[in-house]
């Protein structure tokens, strides 16, 4: 970076070492107006609106992310939320005839005693849907994001996938927003084009 680094380290003393180092940088106002031009050429981005009063329920084996997560989407625009800690919990909860519109499913739930991944709950809770009309909109939460766990998670049914650390609170609506009008609910940009679920790239999202 075409900078220098300088070192003073005294034997005798023991006083420990002295490390400082230079760099050489555009002027600020410079750099601003380049950042600025950059922004302009970006396109301008349809903001979809939160769909209203959708049923959510959160997988995750930590009470922490459940009240991170509950937090985030206890904003007013969902009718009711709940929890469970693990893949087998959130099957009891949809066995007991509760239908929800949103679920939030993160891959590994170990900590819980639970046995089965996010995907494979995924590829369950499919199944119990069949063909009653009702499809949740599903999106998987993980910190390992290559293509192997993407291609994972769509071949189990699954709707969207954010990696670890979350994306803001406001960008998981958006991402929730779109992929709910998507599948042709409620709440579509306005002017936006229909796309695929699969042809989707949302920012933030793995």
């Amino acid at each position: 970076m075409g900078g220098a680094l300088d070192v003073k380290s005294p034997v005798r003393d023991g006083k420990g070492g002295e490390f400082s180092f230079t760099l050489k940088f555009e002027k600020i106002k410079e750099a601003v107006g380049v950042a600025a031009k950059e922004i302009s050429k970006q396109p301008v981005k349809t903001k979809f609106t939160p769909p209203q009063n959708l049923r959510v329920l959160v997988v995750d084996d930590v009470k922490m992310n459940q009240k991170m997560l509950t937090r985030r989407f206890s904003q007013g625009v969902f009718k009711d939320l709940d929890v469970a800690d693990n893949g087998e919990q959130a099957l009891e909860k949809i066995d007991g005839n509760d239908e929800f519109d949103l679920i939030i499913m993160d891959e590994n739930m170990q900590e819980t005693g639970g046995v089965l991944l996010g995907s494979e709950t995924t590829v369950l809770i499919r199944k119990r849907e069949g063909g009653d009309g009702h499809r949740a909109l599903i999106i998987a939460n993980s910190g390992n994001c290559t293509e192997e766990d993407r291609e994972m998670g769509r071949k189990s049914g699954q709707d969207g996938f954010w990696e670890k650390p979350l994306p803001s609170a406001e960008q998981m609506l958006q991402d929730v927003a779109r992929l709910w009008a998507a599948k042709g609910g409620v709440g579509g940009g306005e002017g936006e084009k229909e796309k695929k679920e699969d042809e989707l790239q949302l920012p933030g999202m793995c």
